[in-house]
């Protein structure tokens, strides 16, 4: 899956002239680096930096991005409508957020 990913980033984030050789290092080092991370946290920061950043993320990128997520996630919390919003504007959610939208989605209390 990290294979496929930072395949995809390379592509999108000017760095499409990668080479196999290259692309393989690329995947070593990001997998040395972001081992103790929960692959769903990794791709959710992927996401997040490809919507604002042209180039492509250095390890230490991707793990900024995880414990922001981490300590926003503790933080106060988003509401409801925040998330919404987020959700139409295409911003990536953390699995939290996404299951708190959720829930709020099958409670009904979004129809009145």
């Amino acid at each position: 899956m990290l294979t496929e990913l930072l395949s995809r980033i390379c592509a999108l984030q000017k760095g499409y002239g990668k080479t196999q050789a290259e692309l393989e290092t690329l995947v070593e080092g990001f997998s040395w680096a972001l081992v103790g991370y929960p692959m769903s946290d990794v791709n959710l920061a992927f996401q997040a930096y490809i919507v604002t950043q042209s180039d492509i993320p250095a390890p230490a990128d991707i793990i900024k991005l995880i414990r922001s997520n981490k300590q926003s996630d503790e933080a106060t919390p988003p509401t409801v409508s925040q998330l919404l919003e987020y959700r139409s504007r295409g911003i990536p959610l953390s699995p939290k957020q996404q299951a708190d939208l959720q829930e709020y989605e099958r409670s009904g209390a979004h129809h009145g």
